[in-house]
């Protein structure tokens, strides 16, 4: 629907992998207990295999043999910094692989009619993301944004990060900070930059 909008950072394929990741979760249950459920599934499921997906393989692009993506920080129309390109690569992946897997006995399998061209695609992107974490030319910080705080789970310091500190360069550890610090001071940063095994 054309009035469906994400606030903060409006970014086509962030929105696709909610959706995606939404259909992962609803098609992992055996049993959906409304009918309204199992019609979002099968709804979701079309348009992420069909229109979707179209959209995420048409904004791909190669380069020696890879799969990547870029959005929009930092590019103009005469000059591409490339800024989001680790990030909204490794956003597209999920949604490539939120929409084409199923989980069987705990883990992920290829749906049955995934194409040739899509899985070519996401192990193309999947390796770029592994020399994109030794290469100097890309930037490898992202961005965590919520639209509002949900509970616990959604809070930023819930994921892996690897930088914590105020935008004046003092660094603070999230896990003894005083509780609450996040929204009492708005110039607290945290991310993950570089590669976390």
């Amino acid at each position: 629907k054309s009035t469906v909008a994400l606030v903060y950072y409006p970014s086509v394929i962030d929105f696709y992998w909610f959706v995606a990741r939404c259909l992962f979760l609803l098609e992992s249950e055996q049993n959906l207990p409304f009918e309204e459920m199992e019609y979002a599934k099968n709804t979701l499921r079309a348009v992420m295999k069909g229109q979707a997906t179209q959209k995420i393989l048409n904004l791909m692009q190669t380069k020696d043999g890879l799969s990547f993506w870029d959005e929009f920080l930092g590019n103009a129309a005469d000059k591409i910094k490339a800024e989001d390109r680790v990030f909204s690569t490794a956003m597209a992946l999920n949604t490539l692989i939120d929409t084409w897997t199923i989980s069987y006995n705990g883990q992920r399998q290829w749906r049955s009619d995934t194409s040739d061209y899509t899985q070519s695609a996401i192990k193309k992107g999947i390796e770029f993301l592994k020399r994109s974490m030794d290469a100097k030319e890309h930037f490898l910080n992202n961005a965590f944004f919520s639209a509002s705080y949900k509970s616990f789970s959604s809070n930023p310091f819930a994921f892996p990060g690897t930088v914590s500190q105020f935008l004046n360069g003092t660094k603070i550890d999230p896990h003894t900070a005083e509780k609450g610090l996040e929204n009492k001071e708005p110039t607290l940063l945290y991310a993950c930059k570089g590669f976390i095994q």
